[in-house]
């Protein structure tokens, strides 16, 4: 939570469903891997601080 209140311009917070969606907020993006080219599947939460989404850039089959 240091790094979230931190006065940084810009912050990316990588973390899996879990306790940051309570203690924090919801996340801003979730994504998978198979929609950067990867087959794998892990559900991965998104806080961004002043960027921008991810955008899609190869997505594959589950």
């Amino acid at each position: 939570m240091a790094m979230v209140n931190a006065p940084i311009e810009k912050i990316a917070i990588e973390n899996p469903i879990g306790i940051m969606s309570s203690k924090h907020r919801k996340p801003d993006q979730i994504i998978q891997p198979r929609m950067f080219g990867s087959e794998a599947q892990k559900t991965t939460c998104l806080r961004l601080k002043n960027l921008p989404q991810l955008k899609p850039t190869d997505i594959v089959g589950k």
